[in-house]
């Protein structure tokens, strides 16, 4: 309110109009909100995104004797495959690789075997452990090296289980069962090794494409 008239003169009052800064609806933070609310929605799709890629995931585990040669590089070199030749594949599959005994648990790979990754463009990275009969219903393949690691993950099975235990050279033309262990080998026979499982995954990854895995 303000006073009309003069000074000494009673004073009439009027209002004071509102000036042409009118209020206006807060748009501001309706969009703020709406923003807001399209980014979580965004979010929410993604965790659920990966969430589902989780579950529908193929789980490998390679295994060997001791998780300290063989079988870390095939986890190694199957992850190296995926990277470099099928890189569309690379978030469709879990793999890990463990021993059937416990002599090495905690060790990076053999120094010789990482020496061979690092020759062939790749890292080792794992460490070592021992399988376990858990393991035998959270994986859907498990590769043991040779005939002897085959027949002791066949003595870890309690049913339910769902893992298809496999020899790594059924994919093989070849006669031979087994992947050499070159633990007492020169490097000659830790590249030879390399050589086996290269030709192997490789049929192995044909495999999974072929079944729809």
């Amino acid at each position: 309110m303000k006073a009309i008239g003069g000074p000494g003169s009673a004073g009439i009052t009027q209002p004071i109009m509102p000036t042409s800064n009118k209020m206006k609806p807060n748009t501001i933070s309706m969009t703020s909100i709406y923003q807001r609310y399209v980014v979580m929605i965004d979010e929410c799709k993604s965790f659920l995104r990966c969430i589902i890629t989780d579950i529908l995931k193929t789980r490998i585990l390679f295994v060997c004797l001791g998780n300290i040669c063989r079988s870390p590089m095939a986890e190694g070199l199957f992850k190296h495959l995926l990277r470099t030749r099928h890189p569309e594949l690379i978030n469709l599959f879990e793999v890990d690789s463990a021993g059937t005994a416990g002599y090495h648990i905690g060790d990076l790979p053999d120094h010789r075997m990482r020496a061979t990754a690092v020759g062939h463009g790749f890292e080792l990275t794992s460490k070592a452990r021992k399988i376990t009969s858990a393991d035998l219903d959270s994986y859907d393949y498990v590769i043991a090296m040779d005939r002897s690691n085959h027949g002791d993950i066949e003595l870890l099975k309690r049913p339910p289980y769902k893992a298809k235990v496999m020899l790594m050279r059924e994919f093989d033309t070849g006669t031979e069962f087994d992947v050499p262990d070159p633990y007492y080998e020169g490097m000659d026979g830790f590249e030879n090794v390399f050589d086996i499982l290269e030709k192997n995954l490789t049929a192995f990854i044909k495999h999974l494409q072929m079944n729809n895995v």
